[in-house]
């Protein structure tokens, strides 16, 4: 009987390249591992901070109140709307380089003022709008301080709506001046 002795490289032992599949293997799982935590510790931090509450910050508008309304009225039967607009700005302005737009409860109002100068008012298309009238429309320039009466007819402005006044530039079409307010009841 011969007996075969097998060469010492044919012994089973750990191969070097097995070694490193396992040490790749833990590299990758580790990997994944922190990320899947801090993706679950940033939804934790951002579920927490949406139920902080957030002060109350008022973005102010772009376009400032430069005529702001001073009054508004608008009572039964007819709804006859008066609103009165006080220049409180720096500049003067040019009445005939002027023309307003008017929202109630943010539609905007068949009432378009074509015009802040009173004589080139009258004869104007300015449906839905009686008349205009004070200081601020008597000439050439509205200056601060001065006021524009406005009235309103056909009952578009009633109590509790609000009422914004846009006032534009012919010049550009640029919105210089916005302000709302409601119609008290």
């Amino acid at each position: 009987m011969t007996r075969h002795y097998a060469p010492e490289n044919s012994a089973p032992k750990r191969n070097s390249e097995t070694d490193a599949d396992s040490e790749a293997n833990s590299q990758v799982i580790a990997v994944l591992l922190t990320v899947a935590i801090v993706i679950v510790l940033a939804m934790i931090v951002l579920l927490w901070a949406m139920t902080l509450e957030m002060p109350d910050v008022s973005i102010p508008s772009k376009t400032p109140a430069i005529f702001e309304i001073r009054q508004l009225k608008s009572a039964a039967p007819n709804y006859e709307g008066h609103i009165t607009l006080y220049h409180g700005g720096k500049t003067d302005y040019l009445n005939s380089d002027l023309y307003a737009e008017i929202y109630c409860n943010d539609v905007l109002l068949p009432c378009r003022i074509e015009t802040f100068r009173g004589t080139d008012f009258i004869p104007t298309h300015h449906y839905h709008v009686k008349t205009i009238s004070g200081s601020g429309c008597r000439n050439d320039y509205w200056r601060k301080g001065e006021k524009v009466a406005i009235d309103i007819t056909d009952g578009l402005i009633k109590p509790g709506d609000l009422v914004r006044v846009d006032v534009f530039s012919k010049t550009d079409n640029t919105r210089i001046s916005t302000d709302k307010n409601y119609v008290p009841q």
